[in-house]
């Protein structure tokens, strides 16, 4: 695995975990970073994203595809729901080699972009979720930077 891989990797659960961990509580809460969105809401969009990015690797997939627009189950608790979504990408991510050619929303056409696009979006719903609990951990400036680029 190529080393900018594995630490794109490794933001990539780093920062999943803190999502799940910011989700216990009343999943109806607002997420001000998010305007009309609920933790529910936010969980849906960033495990949505996931799973769809996750097929999208498994299949080496040269044409887009829709993103999928799924919910959490509502019976389950919303950590279960999504920490499954972070399990399906990281095993993907790990099961695909990161230079194979595909398509990709970046203009890096290789699994690998993937990865980073994952961990970029994670990392500000990340901090949208722990805001709307009131305890913002702040981004790291060198995945801030990153971002930025």
């Amino acid at each position: 695995m190529p080393q900018a891989h594995h630490v794109y990797r490794s933001w990539l659960a780093d920062e999943g975990q803190a999502l799940a961990a910011t989700l216990d509580g009343d999943p109806a809460t607002p997420v001000s970073g998010c305007p009309g969105w609920s933790l529910t809401d936010l969980v849906a969009h960033v495990g949505s994203y996931h799973r769809w990015a996750a097929d999208l690797l498994l299949d080496a997939s040269p044409q887009p595809r829709a993103p999928y627009a799924l919910r959490p189950d509502p019976d389950a608790p919303l950590a279960q729901w999504y920490r499954a979504s972070l399990e399906l990408l990281l095993k993907a991510t790990d099961t695909t080699d990161p230079d194979t050619p595909m398509w990709t929303v970046t203009i890096d056409q290789q699994a690998g972009a993937w990865c980073r696009r994952q961990a970029h979006d994670l990392t500000i719903h990340r901090w949208d979720a722990q805001h709307a609990r009131g305890h913002a951990q702040p981004i790291h400036p060198e995945r801030a930077t990153d971002f930025i680029d």
